[in-house]
């Protein structure tokens, strides 16, 4: 929601009403190869959606979404907070938005996807996410092929 999007809405006087704001879970860190955030699950990983039907929603996925994430579960670990907390204090915080729209599968994530609407965000780090997005613009969309965008070659060292 930004772009073209947000400057039809703002020009109309019309509100975002995100979903989807985790990327699937993405943005959780529990798919995270580097583990930045453990993520302390009462629900086992290969219990996942990603895990149990990788086709499902594969564009949150790819190399560089997943290149994102880490970025973003470490920037959140860096100031104490879950990646959740990160992305949805994130998404409350944006004045475009009226409400967000959350969705779970167990207790302890509606714990702490409540606890995110807690959160305000200190100017620095909202900076410090801005700055991830510049470098990571958009990462879950491919223009040409999606099998080339799941390959991700220009990634690979």
């Amino acid at each position: 929601f930004e772009g073209d999007t947000l400057e039809a809405c703002y020009r109309f006087n019309l509100v975002g009403l995100p979903y989807g704001n985790l990327s699937g879970g993405a943005l959780t860190g529990k798919y995270s190869k580097s583990k930045a955030y453990e993520h302390e699950s009462d629900r086992p990983l290969n219990e996942s959606r990603h895990v149990k039907t990788p086709d499902f929603q594969s564009r949150y996925m790819n190399p560089m979404a997943l290149k994102a994430s880490e970025k973003y579960s470490a920037l959140a670990k860096e100031y104490g907070l879950t990646p959740t907390e990160l992305a949805l204090a994130w998404s409350n915080a944006q004045w475009y938005n009226g409400s967000v729209i959350i969705g779970t599968t167990t207790v302890r994530q509606v714990q702490e996807c409540v606890n995110a609407f807690k959160i305000t965000l200190p100017d620095e780090l909202l900076r410090k996410i801005d700055e991830i997005h510049e470098e990571f613009r958009n990462p879950t969309a491919y223009y040409a092929d999606s099998k080339m965008a799941k390959n991700a070659s220009w990634l690979k060292e």
